[in-house]
């Protein structure tokens, strides 16, 4: 991971967007997820690639954990984030999928943006912020 940082010199940092459902996130550079895709060899990209997807993005307010109509100022500043460490598991609610891999991230305005509406400081109670890059399937 330190040498891709190095090597890369990845920008670690995206807008914070909102959509008609309510979801906010941070958009960030589909190349980073592309890059970390090949280098860890993942088979698949996140299903939130292709045509009117989100594509490499941070969760910072999931659907349903913040009324859609409650309006967030910071919509449209840029965020910027640092990366903690690189993981994988195997996750109970994909079926099918044997890894996920992902970038645990630091991003102390976005821990300031959840407190200020109310919300726990983790995604779901329990989630880091993250950037997801590779699937791999059960055979």
């Amino acid at each position: 991971m330190t040498e891709w940082k190095w090597k890369n010199h990845p920008i670690l940092e995206g807008e914070l967007c909102r959509d008609k459902r309510g979801f906010v996130y941070v958009k960030v550079k589909d190349e980073m997820v592309f890059e970390l895709n090949k280098l860890f060899g993942d088979s698949s990209l996140p299903p939130y690639f292709g045509r009117g997807k989100y594509g490499a993005h941070i969760t910072v307010i999931p659907v349903g954990e913040l009324g859609k109509d409650i309006p967030i100022s910071e919509i449209g500043k840029t965020i910027k984030f640092n990366i903690s460490f690189y993981d994988s598991l195997k996750p109970h609610e994909f079926k099918g999928v044997d890894k996920v891999s992902f970038l645990s991230l630091t991003a102390p305005e976005l821990d300031s943006l959840r407190a200020k509406y109310g919300l726990t400081p983790k995604v779901h109670g329990s989630h880091d912020f993250h950037v997801t890059f590779g699937l791999n399937y059960e055979n």
